[in-house]
């Protein structure tokens, strides 16, 4: 991590969070449910391209209907500014219910969590997608390869457990 999340930011401006997305209110705080309800959240714009927690706009979330879950999982965002020749995308995010919690010292430490004004809420970013324009050639046809990167911001959402018991994992 040490190495990886400071080259994400500097190579793809994909700006992975010291923090955990929590839902005070919820009985399980830890767990981040991706619902595969489409409806939008209210403070949606047409033009957002998110229906629900998941962006209906790109073809890796585009048809998921079933809800994901993880666990204990950090943001994951995009740069304001992205690098020259990066394109990136949000690919999930949390429900409006949610916030990022910084101080995981003391969360580890108690168990519990009180929000900061200063720490973001939600609508939170967990997942994202950036392409990057390489100048390595496609054989003999003119063309250039591109560099393709998903960060989500969970590492066990794909383990045999999690989609043994969430179907939507799968996804």
């Amino acid at each position: 991590a040490d190495q990886l999340i400071p080259w994400l930011a500097q190579r793809y401006g994909v700006i992975v969070g010291n923090d955990a997305a929590l839902a005070p209110s919820a009985s399980t705080m830890y767990l981040v449910e991706f619902s595969g309800d489409r409806t939008p959240f209210r403070e949606d714009r047409p033009d957002s391209g998110f229906r629900g927690c998941f962006n209906s706009g790109h073809p890796i979330t585009g048809t998921f209907d079933q809800s994901i879950v993880f666990t204990f999982a950090r943001t994951v965002d995009l740069a304001g500014k992205l690098p020259d020749k990066v394109t990136g995308t949000v690919l999930l995010r949390s429900t409006p219910a949610f916030y990022a919690e910084t101080d995981i010292t003391t969360l580890m430490a108690s168990g519990r969590a009180m929000r900061s004004p200063d720490e973001k809420v939600g609508p939170l970013p967990m997942a994202v997608a950036v392409e990057m324009k390489t100048d390595t050639p496609v054989g003999d046809t003119g063309q250039t390869r591109y560099a393709r990167i998903v960060v989500v911001g969970d590492s066990d959402f794909a383990s045999n457990e999690q989609i043994s018991t969430v179907p939507g994992n799968l996804n």
